[in-house]
């Protein structure tokens, strides 16, 4: 999926979604809680489809994001990966 990032920061090819909305209020509430909980988290939108993405964190592999979702879904039971293209 293409995206642009809103909030500074950079993305890696494997991304953990925690929240996907169509208002940005929402997705900058959802990023706030996970900052404030530790993660470095950044909301990307999808210029395409016009939805604002909450990325918990951010990988170079696979692996490593299936070890950061899995854990995230402790409280974000529909946290998933989204693999970046450019």
């Amino acid at each position: 999926e293409r995206l642009t990032v809103l909030n500074g920061g950079t993305l890696k090819a494997y991304n953990v979604v925690c929240g996907s909305f169509k208002n940005p209020d929402n997705a900058n509430n959802r990023r706030n809680e996970l900052v404030n909980a530790g993660y470095s988290a950044q909301v990307a939108q999808n210029p395409e489809t016009g939805m604002y993405r909450v990325i918990a964190t951010s990988f170079d592999d696979k692996a490593s994001a299936v070890s950061s979702r899995n854990t995230l879904r402790a409280k974000y039971a529909d946290a998933w990966i989204l693999f970046r293209t450019y």
